[in-house]
């Protein structure tokens, strides 16, 4: 999870963190050798979150394999980015339990999350619009860079060859996202789709064992869809990552997803295959709609 996201979502409770209302304690607190295989398990345990008296998780339950691809919808306001920021620590639920394989993260700090190799987008776009494609993606590279401020600042011997490194690995990344023609290009002149795959690739480049995405797709057209799509499916099959992803593009979560979890109002309607949750009749009462096809 970049640090450079942590600042920017839609509301204080349902988008994101800028109104952080309960910082994760500093117990299990991780270090940067705590980490699992590629392709961790995800479990969630009776995890309820309250503000104010108001609950915004009710006892939400469920299970996702390692190397899944995982879709959860539900109406706006039914706690979905809430769940996510539970998992990435920027919420303490207030009761219940999340594993990343057998490992306890209720308690962890964001950055201990991150350490653990959970990596995240939010609703909005966090770029550096003055930077290109490729410093855009390094800043990804962050919690596994190993030299200090000064050796950095000055640039030379380990330094020189850690950056060397990481560019590597970023120009892959922007190969697989299909971004080397505009890897030199600053952000903020690249079309909305491309700016999207930009920081689903900032999140690919920190090499996460699972990858929260949420509304990957949102503000897109059908063609900037279908593009990214195939990208979420190309990265699932190649690099074996575990994705959760939030979307309200039902058609596209029941084309990818393997599984799908119907949430509303903060509690658990349904988990299945795609077919099964879209034809579950609280799921198309309450979300749906009786002309949804």
């Amino acid at each position: 999870m970049s640090s450079s996201t942590a600042h920017k979502s839609s509301s204080a409770v349902e988008g994101g963190p800028s109104g952080r209302v309960a910082r994760a304690a500093p117990s299990h607190e991780g270090a940067a050798s705590d980490s699992f295989s590629r392709g961790g398990s995800l479990k969630i345990s009776n995890v309820s979150f309250s503000v104010g008296g108001i609950t915004i998780l009710d006892d939400v339950s469920f299970e996702v394999k390692a190397g899944e691809l995982f879709g959860i919808i539900g109406p706006n306001g039914a706690g979905k980015s809430s769940l996510f920021n539970c998992i990435s620590g920027i919420y303490l639920p207030t009761e219940g339990q999340i594993h990343l394989s057998d490992k306890p993260i209720v308690g962890r700090r964001p950055t201990a999350v991150a350490k653990l190799g959970v990596a995240r987008t939010f609703q909005n776009l966090a770029l550096f619009n003055n930077l290109n494609v490729s410093d855009n993606l390094m800043l990804g590279r962050h919690r596994l860079m190993r030299t200090g401020y000064l050796t950095a600042a000055l640039w030379f011997g380990r330094a020189r060859r850690e950056e060397v490194k990481h560019r590597l690995e970023c120009a892959e990344i922007i190969e697989l996202l299909g971004l080397s023609e505009v890897a030199k290009l600053p952000v903020g002149v690249l079309p909305y789709g491309a700016q999207k795959r930009v920081e689903l690739g900032r999140a690919l480049v920190s090499e996460p064992n699972l990858l929260l995405l949420d509304e990957p797709v949102a503000g897109m057209n059908d063609d900037e869809t279908e593009q990214m799509s195939n990208l979420l499916r190309n990265v699932s099959q190649q690099l074996g990552i575990t994705i959760v992803l939030v979307e309200h593009d039902v058609h596209m979560v029941q084309q990818l997803a393997d599984r799908v979890c119907a949430i509303n109002f903060g509690q658990v309607v349904v988990v299945g295959s795609p077919a099964e949750v879209v034809t579950h009749p609280t799921v198309i009462e309450a979300y749906l709609g009786a002309d949804w096809s």
